[in-house]
């Protein structure tokens, strides 16, 4: 049913945070901590999400009129500290589906997988560490490899082109608005793995082909088109109409 999303593609790109796992919880308990040991309240939940630290950090003291005393780049260091910290008590898991999603996509359709995040190196390989994902990538592209983060497109040019590929060969899974506008600006066909809660499905490019809340609809679905699997459907009902319908003539 998903064929024509795959078909062409050599490679399939996922973001990390809210893609393939949902880390909020674990980064709204490492800036609560952050702030609240410089004695201010962490109400900024809503703020996370494909921006980056330093950015989420900046528009949510702008938003409270918070004065921490600290730099920027000290609070986003303690926050990394905190999260790690906190990740080894967490339960998050991937996302439904993705692990026999994945195993189809290299075993089935040859396709090269890589991990594009936001999230600076240290702390994305210990999520990675965490949910058993070190090696499941072909490539893994983090944010302080690249000098602008999502959602400049900079990053995706940079994978494309170290798997030494075009724009049109790569199908990428975004969560966020501005990590779906990289892609887009990138020249990547584009899947939105949607948490409505947060985002309003307008804020996304119209580029994206089809929003979904996990990957669970996609394993063994991906060698037929939806008209394919329809017309397969109807001549397997109407066959077995017609069989049905001899067995009551013998009789």
């Amino acid at each position: 049913m998903y064929k024509q999303f795959f078909s062409g593609k050599k490679a399939v790109f996922f973001d990390l945070d809210g893609t393939l796992v949902d880390t909020t919880p674990v980064w709204d308990a490492a800036m609560a901590e952050a702030l609240g040991n410089l004695n201010f309240q962490w109400r900024g939940a809503n703020f996370i999400g494909g921006k980056g630290l330093a950015k989420t950090w900046t528009e949510y003291l702008d938003y409270e009129g918070y004065d921490p005393g600290v730099s920027i780049s000290e609070l986003v260091k303690q926050t990394k500290d905190k999260f790690i910290k906190h990740l080894k008590d967490s339960e998050i898991d991937v996302r439904k589906g993705f692990w026999p999603f994945t195993v189809q996509l290299q075993e089935q359709l040859d396709m090269k997988l890589a991990m594009v995040t936001n999230t600076d190196k240290e702390v994305a390989e210990a999520i990675l560490k965490y949910l058993g994902l070190s090696n499941a990538f072909d490539l893994k592209v983090f944010g302080d490899d690249v000098k602008k983060k999502k959602p400049n497109p900079e990053i995706y040019k940079l994978a494309i082109k170290q798997l030494n590929l075009s724009p049109k060969d790569v199908l990428v899974f975004e969560d966020s608005p501005e990590g779906a506008k990289a892609a887009a600006k990138a020249g990547t066909d584009l899947i939105v793995v949607w948490d409505w809660r947060k985002y309003a499905e307008k804020e996304f490019p119209r580029k994206a082909l089809v929003f979904i809340q996990d990957f669970s609809a996609f394993p063994g679905h991906l060698d037929k088109t939806y008209l394919e699997a329809f017309k397969e459907a109807k001549e397997a009902r109407e066959s077995k109409e017609a069989e049905k319908a001899k067995e009551e003539v013998s009789e």
